[in-house]
């Protein structure tokens, strides 16, 4: 076993360092206490000095921690982040290295960059003999090895190699290093079973590394806390998706249907890409899913596997992002660079144990010879959650880079990354950071697709400095024939609605369209009202544009009355950061406009929770402060709306233009007249049908009321208006 005497040196300052500029002393201490009497040598961390940055080589003997400085000096200009590592502290083996010395929890990387000694744990090495494709190879467990590598003299010449893309560090410096040309199938005699790309070199034994050790389930302890601690619990980047849970494990197999003979001559085409770029191998699977082909452009064809019943037998996994993350939290001025993933899913090793169950056959012309079969490696395309493993999988590769840099942005969603910094050189280091621990996952940045200046697109929306507007959208009306294709229109634009000043009651006949019959093809026309909302919606649209938040200034949200339900706003002085709207249709058949109010209120808070995490620090209602405080003193929902808020209630909407452009709705204010039931008062009983049909019971006599209204709710208020325009006495109505 190797341990790494490594220890990370931070800067304990963020300082920028002009281009040319002369030898600087930057101030830093150690990540992790080093053990007493240690001696060695700091040298620069080498990503820092790869991007330019010299770090002069200093000499380390029994001095104080606190006070350490680092001599720097920036051929291009640099910044270099408070509590970022800038160095590394490598102890001379005459050093004293006691376990019992007061080491803490660490996390120190036992294999980039560094230099190991050789520690003999006992005088037998844990040997293991694993089965790589057709041949028994013996090899070294060595959990320091992020990939294994295999012994020249066990390679066979039939193996194709390659140049490894990655350096490989931490075992010497060997001269010629190779790696697997293709991806290798390997099993243990316990039935564990995987795949890797190994490293060939003229080594003296064969080394297990850990994407075969864990796929293995091997588990290192110690009687000795300390030295379990010591050894390193690093963020190792991931190897492997999470494990899927199967509702059964009985074997689904479904035959193949015959392809044409044109298609099956693409189909091997796609089987030997996908072949040998490792994202399938050939398999025995007892279980088997029908595959077809699907035309794409350019004369190409794409495999389409049918896992419909697979998808019936995995156990779903919840969704991760309910939502998806917006750019206004990322401050005003701030420096962005967007990054996609190219191909994630297919760069994305499913759980060894899984592969079996996505196994699919290549048929052949009268049966004319055995079927081939193979097997997924990756993610496939159409497993139900495969986008919840990729969002974990990707969010597990950037942990490290997170706690890194926790005063910095990293949105991710899915493939689709957003890194943001307060200055360009910070973004810069926060890009390679990020480069560094998606490509040691695996996963490869579509370098066409780096966005590096503004307006950046992200997630459908184009951010400036201080702006963001939705990206361009084309509503074609001779496309709106059906219920489907307005519950679409309407879709969209209940996703654009945050960027639109545009109340619920502006869009009243287009929502009028989703009325009647409920099939899908069933036809729609657009009326001449609708027709007049739809190009406000256009006007809207075109000049849409919210804006990033200024954290020099407070958070504010507004309740406006607008026209049907309120409309609310989240904004900073001039700037709206977000509108707030209702749904079209609440859950209640009779809503009154204060009850909206405090819907409202609720949705506002938990939106500025979402964004900020925080509440804003007034809320303007449209409301007295004596009407506010009877609220407070009779009114549950009102009650639970500002619970735990500790900000500020106005009922002055601010001197905003923005905010300006509504025609003011009244609120009827409801009234309590009485806590209790009248003593010697009438007693009255309505009650109504959901065909409009309402009827009253006033002593020994009956009200019958017909209306025109499709809810039992509003046909008995209509009995009860009757009742109190018509009983003149006190009544208790029931």
């Amino acid at each position: 076993m190797r341990y790494s005497f490594r220890f990370p040196i931070i800067a304990t300052e963020s300082i920028v360092l002009k281009e040319n500029s002369e030898p600087t002393w930057i101030p830093a201490s150690f990540r992790f206490p080093v053990p007493q009497g240690a001696k060695g040598l700091i040298l620069g961390d080498p990503d820092l000095i790869a991007k330019g940055l010299e770090i002069f080589p200093t000499l380390f003997q029994d001095k104080e921690t606190n006070g350490l400085h680092i001599l720097a000096a920036a051929k291009p200009a640099f910044c270099i982040s408070k509590d970022n590592n800038l160095a590394y502290l490598t102890i001379f083996p005459e050093a004293d290295f006691s376990l019992k010395s007061k080491l803490q929890k660490s996390s120190l990387d036992s294999t980039a960059h560094g230099l190991f000694w050789s520690q003999k744990v006992t005088q037998d090495r844990m040997v293991m003999s694993l089965f790589v494709e057709d041949r028994v190879i013996s090899g070294i467990l060595d959990s320091g090895a992020d990939i294994s590598v295999i012994s020249a003299t066990d390679w066979p010449e039939s193996w194709e190699v390659i140049e490894p893309h990655q350096k490989l560090v931490g075992i010497g410096t060997p001269e010629h290093i190779l790696q697997s040309a293709n991806s290798l199938s390997w099993s243990d005699s316990e039935g564990h079973r995987g795949t890797f790309k190994p490293y060939v070199l003229d080594i003296a034994q064969s080394l297990w590394g850990r994407e075969v050790m864990s796929a293995m389930n091997i588990t290192l302890t110690t009687s000795d806390r300390l030295h379990t601690e010591f050894v390193g619990a690093a963020s190792v980047a991931p190897l492997f998706a999470d494990p899927i849970t199967w509702l059964s494990s009985k074997p689904i197999w479904i035959n193949q249907w015959p392809i044409s003979k044109e298609k099956l001559v693409h189909l091997e085409a796609i089987i030997q890409e996908q072949l040998r770029l490792g994202h399938i191998r050939e398999s025995n699977s007892p279980w088997n899913t029908p595959i077809f082909l699907v035309p794409k452009k350019a004369g190409k064809w794409r495999l389409v596997h049918d896992l419909r019943k697979i998808n019936e037998q995995l156990m779903d996994m919840g969704t991760r992002q309910p939502g998806l993350p917006s750019p206004g939290p990322i401050p005003i001025n701030w420096k962005l660079i967007v990054i996609d993933l190219k191909d994630c899913f297919f760069n994305i090793r499913l759980s060894p144990q899984d592969c079996h169950r996505f196994a699919f056959s290549v048929p052949s012309i009268n049966y004319g010879t055995p079927f081939k079969r193979f097997e997924w490696l990756c993610l496939p395309q159409g497993m139900r959650v495969s986008s919840c493993l990729c969002q974990k999988y990707v969010a597990h590769a950037l942990e490290k880079v997170r706690l890194e840099h926790v005063n910095y942005h990293i949105i991710q969603y899915v493939d689709d990354i957003l890194l943001a910094a307060p200055s360009s050189g910070e973004v810069e280091i926060l890009l390679a950071d990020a480069t560094k621990a998606l490509t040691a996952a695996n996963l490869v940045i579509s370098k066409e697709k780096i966005q590096t200046t503004p307006p950046y697109k992200y997630l459908g929306t184009l951010v400036y400095d201080q702006e963001i507007r939705p990206q361009k959208i084309e509503i074609r009306r001779d496309s709106l024939n059906t219920l489907n294709d307005f519950q679409k229109l309407l879709g969209d634009i209940n996703w654009l609605r945050p960027f639109l000043k545009i109340s619920t009651g502006q869009l009243e006949h287009l929502y009028a369209t989703l009325k009647g019959d409920a099939a899908l093809t069933s036809p729609r026309t657009l009326s001449p009202k609708a027709e007049e909302e739809l190009k406000v919606v256009e006007e809207a649209v075109s000049k849409a544009r919210v804006y990033r938040i200024d954290p020099s200034l407070p958070l504010i949200a507004s309740v406006l009355q607008t026209r049907y339900t309120p409309t609310g706003a989240l904004h900073q002085d001039q700037h709206i950061i977000e509108w707030i709207h209702l749904a079209n249709q609440q859950t209640k058949s009779l809503t009154s406009y204060l009850e909206l109010i405090i819907l409202l209120i609720t949705q506002i808070r938990k939106r500025a929770r979402q964004l900020t995490g925080i509440d804003p620090s007034t809320i303007h209602v449209p409301i007295t402060r004596e009407q506010v405080q009877n609220l407070f003193a009779q009114s549950l929902p009102w009650q639970i709306a500002f619970a735990d808020y500790t900000g500020q209630i106005d009922n002055h909407i601010p001197a905003n233009k923005i905010l300006q452009f509504v025609k003011l709705t009244p609120i009827i204010f409801p009234r309590m007249t009485s806590m209790h039931p009248l003593v010697d008062a009438v007693n009255v009983f309505t009650d109504a049908s959901k065909h409009g049909r309402a009827g009253a019971v006033v002593q020994d006599s009956t009200m019958l009321l017909d209306t025109t209204y499709g809810s039992p709710q509003k046909a008995e208020l209509a009995a009860v208006r009757s009742v109190l325009r018509d009983v003149v006495q006190p009544c208790n109505i029931i």
